[in-house]
């Protein structure tokens, strides 16, 4: 009867120790932070404008349904100032976003160009 062949035992080989990793220039350390920077500015940019477009609706386009009942007599003053307050509350938030997007891309303009 044959026998099977033997198992030989698995030896590793080490044709040569590996180098540590070569650190990182610090040239391109600042370069993965600048990057970093301009990935976090636009992160924050992008939930600025979320935050605002939100509020804007919720000011701004959630009481329309309310104007129609301003000049009713019966409707208090203080439900009318408080639904202009929030019109003019809208509309700031409004110009704030317009403008810093605005400033945005001007500065991504000169930038770039």
């Amino acid at each position: 009867m044959p026998q099977a062949p033997a198992r030989t035992q698995y030896t590793p080989r080490f044709d040569r120790p590996s180098a540590p990793m070569p650190r990182r220039s610090s040239e391109a350390a600042q370069g993965a932070v600048a990057h970093q920077d301009r990935e976090l500015r636009a992160l924050l940019r992008r939930r600025l404008l979320v935050f605002i477009s939100v509020v804007v609706v919720f000011y701004g386009v959630l009481p329309l349904g309310s104007v129609q009942f301003l000049g009713d007599p019966a409707v208090p003053a203080l439900a009318r100032w408080t639904l202009v307050a929030q019109f003019v509350a809208a509309l700031l938030l409004a110009v704030v976003g317009v403008v810093g997007r605005a400033s945005h891309a001007a500065v991504a303009f000169v930038a770039l160009g």
